[in-house]
């Protein structure tokens, strides 16, 4: 049996972690650098490329990630394995893909036809922030020369929350953050 003092211990220990050292630095923002990020890209620059022509053979699949697909007519989840939009091989070939890319989010295509790859989520869909790479035929902005403290820049008002913002790594490809 747990002792009402160890637990009441650790109660208090987390608590002083919050108050003295804030929700941020704890629950922070804390995403892979953008050198981090580009390393990643230059190293498995086909591979990304490969994932890109995949997402173009599927149109209408519009969200990809490890445990569920949107279609462009359905987003409900789950359906049938006849109705996730392609094969299950095709689809273990996308996870293949977001693992060996450390995309842990997975893929979605944007209204404007970019392809978000989200290597990085953090906090709830209400407020949080995601991190990745972006794949445009079309330019992109805002775009800053670093995307490493989007967060600071968010809260301190420079830049607006809830729109992703852009880091040209060469032509098509971007970094983006979204937060709030």
């Amino acid at each position: 049996m747990i002792d009402i003092r160890i637990l009441q211990t650790c109660c208090l220990a987390l608590l002083s972690l919050f108050l003295f050292r804030g929700c941020d630095s704890v629950l922070g923002d804390s995403h892979s650098s953008d050198a981090d990020l580009i390393a990643n890209f230059q190293s498995h620059e086909k591979e990304f490329d490969r994932l890109i022509q995949m997402a173009k053979e599927d149109p209408h699949v519009v969200r990809i990630a490890y445990d569920f697909t949107w279609l462009d007519s359905d987003y409900h989840w789950p359906r049938p394995d006849s109705q996730i939009g392609f094969f299950p091989e095709r689809w273990n070939e996308y996870r293949n893909m977001f693992s060996r890319l450390g995309l842990k989010g997975g893929l979605a295509w944007s209204w404007d036809h970019s392809i978000f790859l989200t290597a990085s989520a953090k906090g709830l869909t209400i407020s949080g922030s995601e991190k990745g790479y972006v794949f445009s035929e079309t330019p992109l902005s805002p775009t800053f020369d670093s995307l490493d403290n989007m967060h600071q820049e968010i809260r301190d008002g420079r830049v607006k929350p809830g729109l992703p913002v852009y880091r040209k790594i060469k032509d098509g490809w971007y970094l983006y953050y979204e937060g709030d």
